[in-house]
């Protein structure tokens, strides 16, 4: 794996670097709306990683994934701290990432986030529904994934998103490449992805969990995952759904800086 087109904007010097992980579908621009509704931001910098633009030119793996992460990270830690931020997918694959170096990173910051499924059966089930929707894209059309797609529960609250960004984001996902998508829900997927619940004692940097409160699934996984995680604490964001970073960026980006002046108090 490699990564795609690297966003980044320079913020305050004197707060960590804030890298930030992109769900499905999306893209390191998605994040423009979290740092345009972030006075006196950190410098943030949002990789396309996946990178869905084009087909990819060697497979995916979650050995891949982070060795690609790694590189990116202990880039930017040579001249400043860094947070990592991750929302939905980028979330687990900020949290596996953690886990085996929490060593680069001052703290961590998980949107909207899984540390997968526990249960082997649970998970091999989940891996086949993945693996049937990548196979969807593969033999339809992306439009057609798309329609299906945007008409899950847990996206329909992202109509709340503001313009432009809202629009921004969807001609984002109807210029993806299928095969790319397809390849990310095989290998990346929640199914595919290690569980890590057993692994969550072990890690002690700081750990903000965000969730819509809307958001009931993940709001009930985050709230799990605070009694076993060391030092996290859990941010609910009002009125929002799973893609609350994006729909309420405003008290988003408020809990953000409060869990990053923390870091620096």
């Amino acid at each position: 794996m490699h990564l795609g087109e690297i966003e980044r904007w320079e913020g305050k010097q004197s707060l960590p670097k804030v890298i930030c992980l992109h769900g499905f579908l999306g893209c390191g621009k998605d994040f423009k709306i979290v740092r345009d509704n972030y006075a006196g931001h950190p410098t943030i910098i949002a990789p396309d990683f996946p990178d869905y633009s084009q087909s990819p030119t060697c497979g995916y793996s979650w050995e891949s994934c982070i060795q690609a992460l790694d590189k990116l990270i202990v880039a930017e830690s040579k001249d400043a701290a860094c947070i990592l931020l991750g929302y939905s997918m980028g979330g687990r694959i900020a949290l596996q990432y953690a886990l085996q170096h929490a060593d680069n990173l001052a703290g961590l910051v998980l949107v909207g986030a899984t540390p997968g499924i526990a249960d082997e059966k649970e998970r091999a089930a989940r891996k086949e529904k993945d693996i049937a929707q990548a196979n969807m894209l593969r033999e339809q059309s992306l439009d057609d994934f798309l329609k299906h797609w945007f008409k899950q529960d847990i996206i329909r609250a992202q109509s709340q998103i503001s313009e432009p960004y809202q629009s921004d984001m969807r001609r984002t996902r109807e210029s993806n490449n299928s095969i790319a998508l397809a390849q990310s829900l095989s290998f990346l997927g929640t199914g595919s992805m290690p569980s890590a619940w057993e692994h969550l004692a072990n890690l002690h940097q700081p750990t903000l969990l965000v969730t819509g409160d809307g958001d009931e699934k993940f709001k009930t996984i985050a709230g799990n995952m605070e009694t076993q995680l060391p030092n996290a604490q859990h941010a609910t964001i009002k009125d929002a759904g799973h893609a609350c970073c994006f729909e309420k960026p405003l008290a988003f980006t408020q809990a953000l800086d409060s869990f990053l002046s923390s870091l620096i108090d």
